[in-house]
């Protein structure tokens, strides 16, 4: 089988499919080139290795008199590869619009990260047009929760015989040793920090725990920027128990700061599914959730962590304290956690999975041109 895999956002997660799609199939990936650079090692990103060629393209808005130029670049690889089908990770462009009389002729897969914006989030009404024409045209939709499957039918009931549920697989470097070799007492808030996060959940879970029981030794790491930020910017700075690293983290730093975290907490209002989970899977860290979207489906409650309902603070201040005093029990569920990195969210299991997607796809392309 042919793929043509597109990714204009989701650089590391896209990257990570198309290798291993890679080991069975023939793949060409098109992809954000500025996204990719942010998101991977430069010395991670082979640009053709075996059945895998990467074709990275510059982002152009709709402004811009080259842009056309980028949906030229696709349609000539789709005339040159000749994919037997087509799986778009949506984050719609000007650009891949304007390609869409094209793409409609081929098998079409898309993945829906986002089914819908979050709060705080500005989305431009093109971008909801763009949305809306790729789920319409979609000849499967691939979600990474069963929840999500669930909202998806109930608020779009024009895709629900397109869905299909397919795990987000683990994220981080591929050689990875588990070890609870941690920093006892370090709970890591990691990524792009946005009001739907709950860093204000997590700041006073640190403070009410550090306040209620001295004889606990926790640290807040916090590591990235946002507009989220702003607010607690001043407590955090001030305040012992935490650390603030303020900045985008490069993605050469991204293990060191999962390896020292004895937690991973994420105190989401509102979610869909995250890379941070998929981190902590893949070095193998216990976690802390809000009991929203598809995090429930990556925190097994006390397997690989504990779950709270969004903006429950005592509730996280409770279970940060248990993994901090029993490192037994922390060393536990970080090994569950690998284990499932290494099992239902490895990218082997996933490719096999999402190669089932495509099929049917090919199959449902087929029938509609009876």
């Amino acid at each position: 089988m042919r793929i043509l895999l597109i990714a204009f956002h989701f650089s590391e997660y896209s990257y990570l499919l198309a290798r291993s799609l890679a080991n069975r199939q023939e793949v060409f990936f098109v992809v954000n080139g500025d996204n990719l650079h942010s998101e991977l090692n430069e010395n991670r990103v082979q640009w053709k290795e075996g059945n895998l060629s990467v074709k990275a393209l510059r982002p152009l808005g709709l402004r811009h008199w080259r842009m056309l130029g980028n949906t030229a670049k696709i349609a000539g690889i789709i005339k040159g590869f000749r994919p037997d089908v087509i799986h778009i990770q949506e984050a719609p462009t000007d650009y891949l619009f304007a390609a869409l009389p094209i793409l409609s002729n081929y098998p079409l897969v898309l993945t829906v990260h986002d089914h819908i914006p979050h709060s705080g989030s500005c989305v431009m009404l093109r971008n909801r047009l763009y949305r809306m024409c790729l789920r319409r045209m979609a000849d499967a939709i691939i979600v990474h929760a069963k929840r999500i499957a669930v909202e998806c039918s109930a608020l779009f009931p024009f895709l629900k015989h397109k869905l299909v549920v397919v795990n987000h697989g683990v994220l981080g470097n591929e050689s990875v040793e588990f070890r609870c070799d941690w920093e006892v007492g370090s709970a890591l808030f990691f990524g792009r920090i946005e009001s739907y996060k709950g860093l204000g959940v997590f700041v006073k879970a640190i403070q009410f725990l550090s306040e209620q029981d001295a004889a606990t030794v926790v640290k807040g790491v916090i590591a990235g920027t946002g507009s989220d930020l702003n607010h607690y910017r001043r407590i955090l700075k001030s305040d012992p128990h935490f650390e603030l690293i303020d900045r985008y983290i490069r993605p050469s730093e991204v293990s060191s700061l999962f390896r020292k975290s004895n937690v991973v907490v994420l105190p989401y209002l509102e979610a869909t599914q995250s890379g941070v989970a998929a981190y902590a899977l893949r070095y193998g860290r216990p976690m802390i959730a809000s009991h929203v979207g598809g995090l429930s489906e990556m925190v097994r409650q006390s397997r690989n962590g504990f779950l709270i309902n969004p903006g429950d603070y005592v509730s996280l201040a409770t279970h940060l304290k248990r993994l901090i005093s029993d490192q037994e029990l922390s060393c536990k569920m970080g090994w569950y956690s690998f284990r499932m990195g290494l099992s239902e969210y490895s990218w082997d299991h996933i490719s096999v999975e999402t190669t089932k997607v495509y099929r049917e796809a090919i199959r449902m392309k087929a029938a509609k041109k009876k």
